[in-house]
């Protein structure tokens, strides 16, 4: 029962905390409300025949992990489960966001609470409330999202001092509900079209034109079904009225980090707290095995798709491998590798195969290029872009080339050049060099890597440039720009680059066995002393090392930096024509 109970805690708490598992569909909505005159306790207080309005609403959105697990469960009990009364129930508050209310004497802000809730009381004058009172006796008013996106309406009802009010009950009241039955309250509350009591709603317009009353529902039923049980009282034609609701919340965390015993007991009651008489272990028994219920579905899936692929015995309910793949991926994808050379896996519900090694890689996805392609997209679907992954294998020539002024004309050495050639006109390259590239990978069926300071937010500028230049296909390597930084430039010319260029080339080594490299950088920044310690590691391994230059006469930095580098495994060059047809 203990484990059973923290698997609820973790569903219904831990996963929808993370925003991936949210919809972009945010609601809010105002429950009508109830003013009454106001009347101090303080013994020397002036008569007064002002009012104190109550203000009353919620600003959610809808939580995709918890509908979907409230659907399963109640699926195993009720047919044609009403996916929106579902999305709204399982909703989760936008908590402490600023809201604003408009139409009345002045605007004022207020902020949500913890539970995303709205609740704001405030004081006028009779002058204001009679001024601003419409038929039905009441006050309306508008509350918006601060950025103005949502705008709803709400209504307050005058309950006077003197008049005759009538209190009502919903459930099984006014409406056939039949909470004496888990099964009854679960169906009548999300399946099918509400059902109004005999009679009722014709009883009460009596009332209220008779003796001009004023109606108040009063009921156990969560706010977060209000939308719902308006639309049935309006399309029955009950009087209109305010309502008076509690708010279904799911779990106070801070309430488990008691002990067990008060953890179970917490979630028994707010579980529960939607109808005082449902029998908990029934509630709970039905939780437990729709969830159940779904995770053998979800496995048995797993099981016919894998056939006799390696991997996992079982995985993980409803998310898969997704949290060790973001807390430690390198284990993850490791450890996936050591399934062996295909295996399979799932993350958040998709069944997915690894190919591990480069022969199997070749033979299922490859495409000409030695590369594979994918696609990504939006959990909405409305966004979808292919990606390319390059194959470098054990065995092979890759050249690694720097970008900036080694193939584009950037001038790295002065702020207006590098932000005239990054941010205006078009990129320009350097002479010769995609013809030089193109010979190189013709001739030696060489692998290219683009490995360069520049920031991938302007990736795409890049890949157009080197595409329209005819430059051969290739890996890219870039670091990410972040207003951290102290400034575009700063970015280009600070010594982080030089770490993250040493970290990459250290990867091309250490992930192949005896693959031969060219690199290829300039004078202008810190490639020759990150390729000369990189050769210090590798000596046999590189090929060639190319660097470019402003002119070809001798550089006293170049000879000071590879001395301990044999003359005939570097080189210098100004265009892409300085470049010896052969390597080797």
């Amino acid at each position: 029962m203990e484990k059973h109970l923290l698997i609820s805690i973790f569903f219904a708490q831990f996963l929808p905390n993370l925003s991936f598992f949210f919809s972009n569909d945010k609601q809010l909505y105002l429950v009508p409300s109830v003013a009454f005159r106001y009347h101090s306790n303080a013994s020397n207080a002036q008569p007064t025949d002002d009012w104190i309005l109550y203000a009353q609403g919620w600003y959610f959105e809808h939580n995709l992990v918890r509908a979907k697990l409230a659907r399963t469960a109640l699926s195993t009990v009720v047919n044609e489960v009403n996916r929106k009364r579902v999305a709204y129930f399982t909703g989760s508050g936008k908590k402490y966001k600023t809201l604003c209310l408009e139409g009345l004497t002045s605007e004022m802000c207020v902020k949500t609470d913890a539970h995303g809730l709205l609740k704001k009381q405030f004081r006028l004058s009779n002058d204001d409330v009679q001024h601003l009172r419409i038929p039905g006796g009441k006050v309306e008013y508008f509350v918006s999202t601060n950025d103005g996106n949502l705008r709803s309406k709400g209504e307050i009802f005058l309950c006077d001092d003197n008049g005759i009010s009538i209190i009502s009950d919903i459930d099984d009241t006014i409406k056939v509900t039949g909470v004496t039955s888990v099964r009854s309250v679960l169906r009548h509350t999300f399946s099918g079209e509400y059902e109004a009591i005999l009679g009722m709603s014709e009883r009460y317009r009596l009332y209220e034109k008779s003796y001009n009353a004023t109606f108040h529902y009063l009921t156990a039923s969560p706010d977060q079904l209000y939308p719902f049980l308006r639309d049935f009282l309006d399309y029955e034609q009950f009087p209109s009225g305010s309502y008076h609701m509690r708010h279904f919340t799911w779990i106070n965390q801070s309430r488990r980090l008691r002990t067990l015993s008060t953890e179970m007991l917490s979630v028994a009651l707010t579980t529960f707290a939607m109808i005082q008489s449902w029998t908990i272990s029934i509630w709970l028994s039905i939780i437990f095995f729709g969830i159940l219920l779904a995770y053998i579905y979800e496995q048995l899936t797993y099981m016919s798709k894998r056939g006799s692929l390696p991997g996992p015995k079982l995985t993980v309910p409803f998310i898969g491998g997704i949290l060790h793949m973001l807390s430690a991926p390198y284990d993850f994808w490791h450890g996936q590798m050591d399934y062996g050379k295909l295996s399979w896996n799932s993350i958040i519900g998709r069944f997915f195969v690894l190919v591990a090694d480069s022969e199997s890689c070749r033979k299922h996805l490859r495409i000409p290029g030695g590369k594979v392609e994918y696609f990504v997209s939006t959990n909405d679907g409305n966004l979808r872009s292919k990606g390319e992954i390059f194959l470098c294998d054990d065995n092979g020539i890759s050249i690694i080339s720097d970008i900036d002024d080694t193939i584009k004309v950037t001038g790295v050495t002065s702020v207006r050049s590098v932000l005239r050639h990054t941010f205006s006109g078009e990129y320009e390259a350097i002479l010769g060099m995609s013809e030089r590239y193109r010979l190189y990978e013709e001739s030696y069926n060489a692998t290219f890597h683009y490995l360069t300071a520049s920031p991938d937010q302007l990736y795409p500028f890049l890949r157009d440039f080197l595409d329209y230049e005819q430059f051969p296909s290739g890996s890219y390597h870039m670091r990410h720009f972040t207003w951290f930084d102290t400034n575009f430039f700063g970015f280009f010319s600070s010594k982080s680059f030089i770490k993250q260029k040493t970290t990459i080339l250290h990867m091309f080594f250490q992930e192949t066995h005896s693959r031969k490299f060219v690199l290829l950088g300039d004078i202008f920044q810190k490639d020759p002393e990150i390729y000369a310690n990189i050769y210090r590691h590798y000596a046999n391994r590189i090929l060639k090392i190319f660097i470019r230059v402003a002119n070809l006469t001798a550089s006293n930095r170049l000879s000071h930096v590879f001395q301990q580098i044999p003359k005939s495994k570097w080189d210098t060059f100004v265009n892409g024509y300085d470049l010896p047809e052969k390597i080797f």
